[in-house]
């Protein structure tokens, strides 16, 4: 009996630190990535993204789809052909710029 309420005892320790447990190892996870965001976005530091491949056969919508990362985190700036393609095609839409 004695034995049975020890180990009912540590049971129900265990249940109780384990909210505790798991809160902190999902913020021992969690913190190193948050910080490395951080830092990497104030210092400015992004990784080099290789040059998509001309992609001219999809629509704008499956162009869209087809992304996977953001044009604000890319280091290099569109090239100079790319610029001229983009501010025709807007000249195009929306009209000459005021």
């Amino acid at each position: 009996m004695a034995v049975a309420l020890l180990l009912l005892s540590a049971v129900v320790r265990l249940a109780s630190t384990l909210p505790a447990l798991l809160i902190a190892a999902l913020g021992a996870f969690v913190l190193p990535g948050f910080a490395f965001d951080v830092v990497t976005m104030k210092l400015g530091l992004r990784p080099r993204v290789a040059r998509p491949a001309r992609r001219a056969d999809l629509d704008a919508f499956d162009l869209i789809r087809s992304r996977r990362s953001c044009r604000s985190f890319q280091r290099q700036d569109l090239a100079d052909a790319d610029r001229a393609e983009l501010c025709a095609w807007r000249t195009n839409t929306c009209g000459p710029p005021r």
